[in-house]
């Protein structure tokens, strides 16, 4: 998997994120209770950095009120093997997938998370 993600801004403009450190990576589907859960969590995952991608722009619309935004990366999810979101990677800095899994609550994801450190 690439070590950068093309994605899209709310304004539909193209930008590169590079994961120049471990990051945690949030696959978020619409009206995904979960998925917001996460993103507004003052839980600590290790210092990690979090990027938030959808495939579409109504998705990255719903959650444009939080802190974390919402990112249009369809084609780096399909690169990745996300078939279906909400869906969660933490990737090291050379592209590699430490873990994955389905986020169910933040608790749940920082657990993960540090079995995966």
């Amino acid at each position: 998997m690439a070590p950068e993600i093309e994605a899209f801004d709310e304004a539909g403009d193209l930008l590169t994120v590079r994961l120049n450190e471990r990051t945690l990576v949030i696959a978020v589907k619409s009206s995904c209770d979960g998925c917001r859960l996460l993103l507004e969590t003052d839980a600590d995952f290790w210092g990690l950095p979090m990027v938030a991608l959808c495939a579409d722009d109504a998705t990255a619309a719903e959650y444009a009120d939080l802190a974390t935004p919402v990112r249009r990366a369809p084609g780096w999810l399909a690169a990745s093997g996300v078939s279906a979101a909400p869906f969660f990677l933490v990737v090291a800095s050379d592209g590699t997938v430490v873990t994955e899994g389905i986020p169910f609550d933040p608790h749940q994801v920082r657990d993960e998370v540090t079995r995966a450190r």
